[in-house]
């Protein structure tokens, strides 16, 4: 796979899409025409005519969204292989030079189970770009993660209307030691909706705080043994983490448990996407660039809190 392939399937896309638009254009323009020169003379100089300029204006809506329709359906093929060469060239081979043992996969995901270990689930679960690797020894699993809470509601002729809202849409990624960890710990931003404090061998995690007010105000922060939270969660551990939120500004969610370590990120994104418009020759230099700063989060965790020192046998 090449720049230039790349490129072949973007146009590819781009030329089907506008000739689809302009026989829209064409016969939509036309229709809507011909609705006008019929219907405007009789209503121009009627009270009516304010009352009756939705109705003039409907077909138009309709037309479009008709058309954008058709558009998605009918260019199904060529957007699969778009997508298809753009995370080939860019996703693939940018995550390869960052991780070894890589594996890449854009439509698998984890599995909705091993993310309602740490988190709420709600009512609608999806997840794609699963893939695996490893970072400083430390074996990793990817994906991003879409979850929607189902909202009902009642209007006054008693109907009842479902809507679904986002409650958190981004990264899942959970790191595999091969020694357990002394503690088992959960750590959250205040603002991340969904923590599920989880069972570890039956016993529960309960919320604790520490000694800094700020890291309190922070952070949510549940452990099975306060005692050893507290000793793991030393002022440079701690500083650690809030230095990561600090530069981030993500919402996330860390939860330390059985050789693993869980971390949800809620940043509103979706990871390793091209461009959603086709419109434009792509920016093989700017693609790169953005491949590496969605590549770059997964590694800040690892670099900004030192876990490699954890998989060599204790916090430094």
């Amino acid at each position: 796979m090449t720049f230039e392939d790349v490129e072949r399937a973007r146009m590819a896309l781009y030329t089907k899409r506008q000739g689809i638009i302009n026989k829209a254009l064409l016969i939509g323009g036309s229709f809507i025409g011909l609705i006008i020169l019929v219907m405007l003379p009789k209503l121009i100089n009627s009270s009516s005519f304010l009352f009756m300029l939705p109705f003039l204006l409907f077909p138009v809506v309709f037309a479009l969204v008709i058309t954008l329709i058709i558009i998605a359906f009918a260019t199904r093929k060529e957007a699969v292989a778009y997508k298809n060469a753009y995370k080939t060239y860019f996703v693939a081979a940018g995550l390869g030079r960052v991780f070894s043992d890589l594996t890449y996969n854009q439509d698998l995901g984890i599995q909705r189970a091993v993310v309602a270990e740490v988190m709420t689930t709600a009512d609608r679960y999806s997840s794609n770009d699963y893939m695996t690797g490893s970072y400083k020894n430390i074996n990793f699993t990817q994906a991003d993660v879409h979850i929607e809470e189902k909202h009902e509601s009642r209007d006054s002729d008693g109907h009842t209307h479902t809507t679904y809202v986002t409650i958190f849409r981004g990264r899942f990624l959970i790191f595999d030691f091969k020694r357990n960890f002394d503690f088992n710990l959960q750590v959250s931003t205040r603002r991340f909706y969904g923590e599920r404090p989880p069972k570890s061998n039956g016993l529960k995690f309960r919320r604790i705080e520490t000694e800094s007010n700020e890291f309190n105000r922070s952070f949510n922060i549940y452990a099975q043994n306060g005692t050893d939270a507290l000793y793991i969660l030393d002022p440079a551990f701690m500083e650690k983490i809030q230095n990561l939120y600090n530069s981030c500004g993500k919402e996330f969610l860390l939860t330390f448990m059985n050789k693993k370590l869980y971390i949800a990120i809620n940043d509103g994104n979706d990871s390793f996407e091209p461009p959603v418009s086709c419109k434009y020759p792509l920016d093989e230099k700017a693609e790169i660039a953005k491949v590496e700063k969605d590549t770059k989060l997964i590694t800040n965790f690892v670099d900004s809190l030192k876990l490699d020192r954890y998989y060599k046998g204790g916090a430094k």
